[in-house]
């Protein structure tokens, strides 16, 4: 499953240097200085760089409320992006069905869309796939500048740098789909050993 997320990442970033929403200024021109070991490593994070809005974009909620029969066909986005969102949802609503709290933490799927995702019709998240389309972005990150220490640390080869930020990114997916505040953590210093 971690080499299919990594694919899944690595397509995506080949889209997001097109441009996409949701990445600060910043880490758009990080992005674009990345060579090909880059690319690699910032792909290679255990966690889904992209996001559809679940929980956040109120298209969801209509469409888990009236049916994907019913949705009003969104603006056009290139056959791309489409196909991404057709793979990304097909790997999202598996890895909903077979660990929701895995979909949680490396896409960041709330509990209740990841519900409907996989009583979702298999042969209708097709139908599905050009409305995550035009919703596809950027994984809003919970601190400013992540984005940009994450892009730069996979642009210098940073392991020690990235051996923190990967986790970093997994509790702030963890986070979202949990619809925490940015600031919940453990202490103002997040956890520390030892106590205090």
């Amino acid at each position: 499953m971690i080499e299919d997320l990594e694919g899944l990442n690595r397509r995506f970033l080949h889209l997001a240097k097109a441009g996409l929403p949701g990445l600060e200024e910043a880490g758009s021109r990080a992005l674009h200085g990345l060579d090909r070991a880059g690319l690699r490593r910032l792909a290679a994070v255990p966690f889904a760089l992209f996001s559809f809005g679940f929980g956040v974009d109120p298209r969801w909620d209509g469409l888990r409320e009236n049916g994907v029969r019913d949705m009003d066909p969104p603006p056009a986005t290139g056959a791309c992006r489409e196909r991404f969102a057709l793979l990304a949802l097909a790997f999202m609503r598996h890895m909903a069905s077979q660990d929701p709290r895995r979909a949680m933490t490396v896409a960041g799927i709330p509990e209740s869309a990841g519900r409907w995702l996989v009583a979702l019709d298999p042969g209708l998240v097709a139908a599905v796939a050009p409305g995550a389309a035009s919703a596809l972005r950027w994984r809003a990150a919970t601190r400013k500048g992540l984005w940009p220490a994450l892009i730069g640390a996979c642009a210098n080869g940073d392991e020690a740098l990235l051996a923190v930020l990967r986790p970093a990114g997994v509790q702030w997916t963890i986070r979202r789909a949990l619809d925490l505040p940015p600031d919940h953590c453990v202490g103002r210093q997040g956890f520390r050993a030892g106590g205090r």
